[in-house]
């Protein structure tokens, strides 16, 4: 059964997702598109490796891009309905292993605002090409 992919939305309405993957170079995008499509078609508990749970943050997964930078896709199951989709919170870059200060932090406190404003706070993943 495939799983619905959402995207957060901020308080304008606009897609961060979006805008940050449009910042990723032509290889890592087509490799994060294509860990998206696995994780719509299996979920991440049938591709192993595909996303980490993060110990600090129970609710968050992390998607690993590893290239000509290091880019980070948080995530979470649902946060609505947890057995059919996930949500694409925030995209970072790492530096030396090093997360920007507060990555967690934010990705989680998007996830609070999704479950207090579903239909405002998320929309379908909007794909990103080149």
């Amino acid at each position: 059964m495939p799983w619905a992919i959402y995207d957060y939305r901020d308080h304008r309405g606009k897609n961060p997702i979006r805008e940050w993957c449009e910042r990723l170079q032509k290889p890592e995008l087509t490799r994060m598109n294509h860990k998206i499509d696995l994780l719509e078609q299996n979920g991440h508990e049938l591709c192993p490796g595909l996303a980490s749970n993060l110990n600090k943050a129970p609710h968050l997964y992390k998607i690993k891009i590893n290239g000509r930078v290091a880019a980070r896709l948080f995530l979470c199951k649902g946060p609505i309905n947890m057995d059919t989709e996930y949500t694409l919170l925030l995209g970072a870059f790492e530096v030396d292993d090093e997360l920007p200060e507060g990555t967690l932090r934010i990705a989680e406190s998007y996830r609070q605002e999704i479950l207090r404003d579903p239909s405002n706070r998320r929309g379908k993943h909007e794909r990103v090409q080149r």
